[in-house]
């Protein structure tokens, strides 16, 4: 974690410091405050909602398709494949 966002974290409330070692120790310890929890689960369960709102106003091909014949850019130009 960059330095930069989490002394923002920590100015925002939503981590704390672990007072009991040193500050000058690397590695001093920081852990979620109850506020940092809340905001964690609503990260977390926005994300899908957020995912699954988007892939359905930009629906990509649908599995299967041919993207090539979908396309009615270059089609005539192409020869045609048969087996």
């Amino acid at each position: 974690m960059l330095a930069e966002t989490a002394e923002r974290l920590l100015a925002d409330g939503l981590l704390e410091k672990d007072t009991s070692t040193s500050s000058y120790r690397p590695g001093q310890l920081l852990s979620l405050t109850p506020q940092g929890e809340a905001a964690l689960q609503d990260g977390r369960s926005t994300a899908p909602r957020v995912s699954a709102a988007l892939s359905r106003s930009h629906p990509g091909p649908s599995p299967g398709a041919d993207t090539a014949s979908a396309s009615p850019v270059g089609t005539a130009a192409k020869p045609s494949r048969t087996r």
